[in-house]
């Protein structure tokens, strides 16, 4: 009896791991329909940017969770629908252990264990470039000029850029969520880069080449390349 009750208790095991939805890598690149579907969120996305206050233009940077669940709601697997709106690490069978990488450069994809602790700190960090850039466009221009404060803005939002995409919190959509962050922390100053698209991403070569050199310390490029889409 106690043997029976053994394999019973293996073969409810079993069943139960089957009822689980296989973890996979999230790609939505495939699903029909895609670019227009997020051709037209994108595009309601910038609109409503423009009628938001500084308070929750300041929201939504902090925490990218509620925008990447909405822009990317119905384009993740069969229930695996926590793909979006949330971020590696965090406790989902299928993302507190998702790796990610990007070919050819291994500083992309932090390890999945640290990054909700990683979007804390890049919240802290966030702010306290609200803190300057505030206190920079504050000044009198003639104590410190528009062109030097749009060239900070553009200095210290690309540095939030890259590192976010350095840590690539999400599963995927990440291109998507590090642009549109750039593009919110600008509109906080009335900084509209309307030529840097959240989709289809900037083009090639120049966007990606741009990335690579600021990692390799390079920074000017990609502040060139930002400053010429506005």
């Amino acid at each position: 009896m106690g043997n029976l009750s053994r394999w019973a208790t293996e073969f409810i095991q079993r069943l139960a791991s089957k009822s689980h939805v296989d973890c996979c890598f999230w790609e939505y690149s495939h699903i029909r329909g895609v670019d227009d579907i997020l051709n037209s969120r994108t595009k309601a996305f910038l609109i409503a940017l423009r009628h938001l206050n500084f308070e929750q233009i300041t929201k939504i940077c902090l925490d990218m969770r509620v925008c990447h669940g909405t822009l990317f709601k119905s384009l993740t697997p069969s229930g695996l629908e926590y793909y979006a709106g949330h971020y590696r690490g965090e406790n989902f069978r299928c993302l507190i252990g998702y790796e990610i990488g990007v070919r050819g450069d291994t500083a992309v994809g932090h390890t999945p264990a640290t990054v909700p602790m990683e979007m804390e700190e890049f919240k802290v960090k966030i702010g306290e470039v609200f803190s300057d850039l505030d206190h920079s466009w504050s000044l009198n221009e003639i104590v410190f000029s528009k062109q030097d404060k749009l060239y900070k803005t553009i200095r210290l939002t690309a540095a939030l850029f890259v590192y976010f995409l350095e840590i690539h919190p999400f599963a995927n959509g990440n291109g998507h969520m590090a642009r549109f962050l750039l593009i919110s922390v600008m509109a906080k100053f009335n900084i509209y880069p309307s030529k840097f698209s959240i989709h289809p991403r900037p083009p090639d070569p120049a966007y990606t080449a741009c990335i690579k050199a600021y990692r390799a310390g390079n920074r000017a490029l990609l502040e060139r390349f930002v400053l010429d889409l506005i």
